[in-house]
């Protein structure tokens, strides 16, 4: 697997995680919006589509990358060359970079401990040339949703008024605040003065209710 090598004298951009409890809420929507808002503000942005499994961000924007997520995987292509420019890329205003995944693919979806460990260090190595770096997780709180978030520097869960949708937020936040007691994830050269971790689970519970 050939991944990126954070250059050290370039402080990191902020890794930014979108995630949900459950699919069909907006997230990816929400993913791609952010990053053409932060390129009109003049912030060089990477978006990534982190959905090992069923990635769809090509298709929403239309693109037909020459490689992406599984080329890395597979050797064929460093990660920083996997990346497909949108409306002119992340060096023009309005524009952004994205690196795409691959929808239906058994192998990410798949992937083992250490290839997701790669990967997330990859992507914040690959970050640190950008202001922004967009990470579009995919739905639920599985091992590689997981790995991946806790690269983030903040974590947004989008939700909706579908009762499954609110049920679904409590979980996840609850999971990801217990494997950051277990593992460190960041490989960055320094940490960010604003980064935070999930809330503890104790603050999220439910109200209980009147005897």
């Amino acid at each position: 697997m050939k991944l990126a090598t954070a250059p050290q004298s370039r402080a990191a951009g902020r890794i930014l995680a979108i995630a949900s409890g459950k699919g069909g809420v907006g997230k990816t929507t929400l993913a791609i919006g952010m990053a053409r808002a932060l390129s009109m503000m003049d912030e060089a942005v990477l978006l990534v589509d982190g959905d090992l499994g069923m990635a769809n961000i090509d298709v929403q924007l239309g693109l037909q990358p020459r490689a992406d997520i599984s080329s890395v995987l597979n050797g064929k292509v460093e990660l920083k060359n996997a990346v497909t420019p949108v409306l002119e890329g992340a060096e023009q205003r309005g524009g952004f970079d994205v690196i795409s995944g691959r929808s239906g693919s058994g192998s990410l979806a798949n992937l083992s401990g250490t290839g997701l460990t790669k990967l997330a260090s990859g992507v914040a190595a690959l970050a640190m040339s950008y202001d922004r770096c967009i990470l579009d997780c995919a739905a639920g709180a599985d091992r590689a949703t997981i790995r991946l978030a806790l690269t983030a520097d903040d974590v947004i869960i989008v939700i909706n008024d579908e009762p499954t949708s609110l049920t679904c937020m409590m979980t996840a936040p609850r999971r990801w605040w217990w494997s950051t007691m277990h593992r460190a994830v960041r490989p960055r050269t320094r940490p960010s003065a604003l980064s935070r971790r999930p809330a503890n689970p104790s603050s999220l519970s439910r109200p209980s209710s009147p005897a």
